[in-house]
């Protein structure tokens, strides 16, 4: 549905309209489910001409390998876009 969405609706209307906006796709948590998503949405050449990066959050893991395999994989921005601490986000390893 991203992808759909992506490709269909979104890059196309900012494009008509002049905007210079940087489109960011997933943002959410970079667990194994997640990078798997943004994987997904990556291969897809299409995507990959018109997205500027992917969006993380650190709740699932403070740190992940999957903000250098987008940057060194795909040669796209990997921003993370939400961050927190604390014992309400359990246990990392």
């Amino acid at each position: 549905e991203q992808i759909n969405f992506t490709l269909n609706s979104l890059a196309p209307k900012l494009n008509a309209s002049g905007l210079k906006t940087k489109l960011v796709i997933y943002d959410h948590n970079y667990d194994d489910e997640g990078v798997r998503y943004v994987q997904t949405m990556l291969n897809n050449s299409d995507v990959r001409n018109v997205v500027a990066g992917v969006g993380f959050h650190t709740y699932a893991a403070p740190n992940h390998p999957a903000l250098s395999m987008v940057q060194m994989t795909y040669n796209k921005e990997a921003w993370i876009t939400e961050a927190g601490s604390g014992t309400w986000i359990g246990t990392h390893k």
